[in-house]
Protein backbone atom coordinates (compact mmCIF):
# COMPACT_ATOMS: atom_id res chain seq x y z
CA UNK A 1 0.00 0.00 0.00
CA UNK A 2 2.44 2.65 -1.10
CA UNK A 3 3.34 4.88 0.58
CA UNK A 4 2.11 3.43 3.90
CA UNK A 5 3.57 -0.04 3.51
CA UNK A 6 6.10 -1.11 0.92
CA UNK A 7 6.77 -4.71 -0.08
CA UNK A 8 10.55 -4.51 -0.01
CA UNK A 9 11.35 -3.02 3.38
CA UNK A 10 10.19 -1.32 6.54
CA UNK A 11 8.15 1.83 7.00
CA UNK A 12 8.97 3.84 10.11
CA UNK A 13 6.37 5.85 11.98
CA UNK A 14 7.98 8.47 14.21
CA UNK A 15 5.87 10.29 16.75
CA UNK A 16 5.34 11.25 20.34
CA UNK A 17 3.69 8.82 22.70
CA UNK A 18 -0.11 8.89 22.43
CA UNK A 19 0.04 10.27 18.87
CA UNK A 20 -2.19 7.44 17.57
CA UNK A 21 0.61 5.44 15.88
CA UNK A 22 -0.72 2.18 17.34
CA UNK A 23 -4.35 2.91 16.46
CA UNK A 24 -3.56 3.95 12.90
CA UNK A 25 -1.46 0.87 12.16
CA UNK A 26 -3.88 -1.45 13.97
CA UNK A 27 -6.70 -0.11 11.81
CA UNK A 28 -4.56 -0.62 8.71
CA UNK A 29 -3.76 -4.20 9.78
CA UNK A 30 -7.45 -4.85 10.35
CA UNK A 31 -8.27 -3.46 6.89
CA UNK A 32 -5.71 -5.79 5.33
CA UNK A 33 -7.05 -8.78 7.22
CA UNK A 34 -10.57 -7.99 6.06
CA UNK A 35 -9.53 -6.96 2.54
CA UNK A 36 -11.19 -3.55 2.81
CA UNK A 37 -9.99 -0.04 1.96
CA UNK A 38 -7.99 2.06 4.37
CA UNK A 39 -8.43 5.82 3.96
CA UNK A 40 -9.44 5.30 0.35
CA UNK A 41 -6.48 3.05 -0.43
CA UNK A 42 -6.96 -0.53 -1.61
CA UNK A 43 -5.30 -3.04 0.69
CA UNK A 44 -4.02 -6.51 -0.11
CA UNK A 45 -5.69 -9.26 1.88
CA UNK A 46 -3.07 -10.67 4.21
CA UNK A 47 -2.46 -11.64 7.80
CA UNK A 48 -0.61 -9.23 10.10
CA UNK A 49 1.27 -9.72 13.34
CA UNK A 50 2.00 -7.15 16.02
CA UNK A 51 5.30 -7.72 17.84
CA UNK A 52 4.67 -5.73 20.99
CA UNK A 53 7.31 -4.31 23.32
CA UNK A 54 5.15 -1.71 25.04
CA UNK A 55 1.60 -2.87 25.73
CA UNK A 56 -0.29 -5.91 26.96
CA UNK A 57 -2.23 -8.57 25.10
CA UNK A 58 -5.40 -7.46 26.90
CA UNK A 59 -5.04 -3.86 25.67
CA UNK A 60 -4.26 -5.07 22.15
CA UNK A 61 -7.43 -7.21 22.09
CA UNK A 62 -9.52 -4.34 23.47
CA UNK A 63 -8.15 -1.92 20.84
CA UNK A 64 -8.75 -4.38 18.00
CA UNK A 65 -12.30 -5.11 19.19
CA UNK A 66 -13.10 -1.39 19.27
CA UNK A 67 -11.69 -0.85 15.80
CA UNK A 68 -13.58 -3.85 14.41
CA UNK A 69 -16.86 -2.62 15.88
CA UNK A 70 -16.25 0.73 14.20
CA UNK A 71 -16.11 -1.08 10.87
CA UNK A 72 -18.99 -3.49 11.41
CA UNK A 73 -21.21 -3.66 14.51
CA UNK A 74 -21.81 -7.39 13.94
CA UNK A 75 -18.11 -8.31 14.36
CA UNK A 76 -17.72 -10.09 17.66
CA UNK A 77 -14.22 -11.45 17.16
CA UNK A 78 -11.17 -10.08 15.39
CA UNK A 79 -9.31 -12.69 13.41
CA UNK A 80 -6.24 -12.44 11.24
CA UNK A 81 -4.24 -9.95 13.30
CA UNK A 82 -1.86 -11.92 15.51
CA UNK A 83 -0.23 -10.71 18.72
CA UNK A 84 3.31 -11.57 19.86
CA UNK A 85 4.36 -10.43 23.32
CA UNK A 86 8.06 -9.64 22.87
CA UNK A 87 8.61 -9.60 26.66
CA UNK A 88 11.44 -7.10 26.24
CA UNK A 89 13.61 -9.63 24.38
CA UNK A 90 15.58 -8.04 21.51
CA UNK A 91 14.26 -8.90 18.05
CA UNK A 92 17.57 -10.50 17.05
CA UNK A 93 17.10 -13.08 19.84
CA UNK A 94 13.58 -14.01 18.69
CA UNK A 95 14.14 -14.53 14.96
CA UNK A 96 13.96 -18.35 15.00
CA UNK A 97 10.73 -18.48 17.02
CA UNK A 98 9.19 -15.68 14.98
CA UNK A 99 10.08 -17.40 11.69
CA UNK A 100 8.36 -20.60 12.82
CA UNK A 101 5.25 -18.66 13.89
CA UNK A 102 5.21 -16.60 10.68
CA UNK A 103 5.40 -19.73 8.54
CA UNK A 104 2.80 -21.64 10.54
CA UNK A 105 0.24 -18.80 10.45
CA UNK A 106 0.94 -17.31 7.02
CA UNK A 107 1.87 -13.87 8.32
CA UNK A 108 2.33 -11.28 5.56
CA UNK A 109 3.02 -8.07 7.50
CA UNK A 110 4.86 -7.23 10.73
CA UNK A 111 4.09 -4.31 13.02
CA UNK A 112 6.78 -3.66 15.63
CA UNK A 113 5.88 -1.48 18.57
CA UNK A 114 8.48 -0.12 19.36
CA UNK A 115 11.92 -0.12 17.74
CA UNK A 116 13.88 1.23 20.74
CA UNK A 117 13.34 -1.81 23.02
CA UNK A 118 13.44 -4.17 20.03
CA UNK A 119 17.04 -3.06 19.39
CA UNK A 120 18.15 -4.62 22.65
CA UNK A 121 20.53 -1.77 23.35
CA UNK A 122 20.79 1.96 23.03
CA UNK A 123 18.77 2.91 19.91
CA UNK A 124 21.27 5.73 19.31
CA UNK A 125 24.06 3.16 19.02
CA UNK A 126 24.57 2.09 15.43
CA UNK A 127 25.46 -1.49 16.45
CA UNK A 128 22.10 -2.04 18.16
CA UNK A 129 20.22 -0.53 15.25
CA UNK A 130 22.11 -2.60 12.68
CA UNK A 131 21.38 -5.79 14.65
CA UNK A 132 17.70 -4.87 14.70
CA UNK A 133 17.55 -4.31 10.94
CA UNK A 134 19.55 -7.50 10.34
CA UNK A 135 16.96 -9.46 12.35
CA UNK A 136 14.13 -7.76 10.49
CA UNK A 137 15.70 -8.63 7.14
CA UNK A 138 16.00 -12.29 8.21
CA UNK A 139 12.24 -12.33 8.85
CA UNK A 140 11.75 -11.28 5.23
CA UNK A 141 8.43 -9.44 5.49
CA UNK A 142 7.24 -5.88 5.01
CA UNK A 143 7.13 -4.14 8.36
CA UNK A 144 5.66 -1.08 10.00
CA UNK A 145 7.94 0.16 12.76
CA UNK A 146 7.14 2.56 15.60
CA UNK A 147 9.83 4.87 16.88
CA UNK A 148 8.99 7.37 19.61
CA UNK A 149 10.41 10.85 19.34
CA UNK A 150 12.93 11.22 22.13
CA UNK A 151 14.55 14.39 20.86
CA UNK A 152 12.01 17.12 21.57
CA UNK A 153 13.82 19.40 19.11
CA UNK A 154 12.81 17.25 16.16
CA UNK A 155 9.12 16.89 16.98
CA UNK A 156 6.92 17.24 13.88
CA UNK A 157 9.75 18.61 11.79
CA UNK A 158 11.42 16.67 9.01
CA UNK A 159 14.29 19.16 8.96
CA UNK A 160 14.67 18.79 12.74
CA UNK A 161 14.66 15.00 12.43
CA UNK A 162 17.44 15.10 9.83
CA UNK A 163 19.40 17.52 12.03
CA UNK A 164 18.93 15.08 14.92
CA UNK A 165 20.12 12.21 12.69
CA UNK A 166 23.41 14.03 12.12
CA UNK A 167 23.92 14.36 15.89
CA UNK A 168 22.92 10.74 16.68
CA UNK A 169 24.53 7.98 14.59
CA UNK A 170 21.88 5.44 15.62
CA UNK A 171 19.18 7.59 14.08
CA UNK A 172 21.23 7.88 10.91
CA UNK A 173 21.37 4.09 10.62
CA UNK A 174 17.65 3.91 11.37
CA UNK A 175 17.00 6.38 8.55
CA UNK A 176 19.12 4.33 6.16
CA UNK A 177 17.32 1.06 6.96
CA UNK A 178 13.86 2.29 6.01
CA UNK A 179 11.88 2.57 2.80
CA UNK A 180 9.32 5.16 4.02
CA UNK A 181 9.22 7.47 7.02
CA UNK A 182 6.17 9.20 8.53
CA UNK A 183 6.10 11.72 11.33
CA UNK A 184 2.89 11.68 13.37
Amino acid sequence: IPPLVVADGPTIFFGDGASLKSYITSRLALSMTMGIEFCGLRTPMLTAMVIDYEDSGANFKRRMRRLALGIDQSLTEVMGVHYWDAKGIPLIDQVDGLRRYIEKHGIGLLIIDSVAPACGGDPLDHGSVLEFFSALKRLGLPAMLFFSMFDKGCRRSVAGWFKSMLKNPGLLFTGNGKRSIFLT
